[in-house]
């Protein structure tokens, strides 16, 4: 029986292997004219060719949308809040959207806050604002979708001082 399994669990890894390598197959070769919409993902801190490629098959062109605001609603970052009267639960994510995108770009906003100075200034001025670590984690996801949106829309690749952040005072 355990054999059976590790076998099994060596097919799924082979095959998750030649899935991903397919993936990467399928971006768009570079271009020296004008950048592809994977190629200026692949600037932004912690979005590489699998998240690139992964957003974009799961969201297509993300200047489809009117706006920044409208991708972000449509990945399905935005809040649902259930009340009646005086009673109210606590605010949680929409189930809308697409399940994939919206994981893929949390957890690239999980390594933009480890890696990058200039994202980990958000993630504890929202911790000292009284949010959860998931809604500054969140928080950073809907930047992280804002910015890619803006680069996209403009066709100009990331640019750290663009995002305007200062930096964070836990003490105030």
């Amino acid at each position: 029986m355990v054999r059976t399994l590790v076998t099994q669990l060596d097919r799924l890894t082979a095959a998750l292997d030649e899935l991903d390598a397919a993936l990467v197959a399928l971006l768009p070769p570079p271009d020296e004219t004008l950048p592809s919409d994977a190629d200026l993902l692949r600037t932004l801190p912690a979005v590489g060719p699998h998240t690139a490629a992964t957003l974009l098959g799961e969201l297509g062109h993300l200047t489809r949308s009117t706006d920044a605001r409208a991708l972000v609603a449509y990945v399905g970052f935005y809040p649902i809040v259930q009340q009646s009267g005086e009673r109210a639960l606590p605010p949680r994510l929409a189930a809308m959207g697409s399940r994939v995108a919206r994981h893929v770009v949390y957890l690239a906003a999980v390594n933009a806050v480890r890696r990058t100075a200039e994202w980990r200034t958000i993630y504890p001025r929202k911790k000292s604002q009284g949010k959860t670590a998931k809604q500054a984690l969140i928080v950073v996801a809907v930047k992280l979708l804002h910015t890619a949106y803006a680069m996209l829309k403009q066709r100009r690749p990331y640019d750290p001082s663009r995002l305007l952040v200062a930096p964070a005072s836990l003490g105030t």
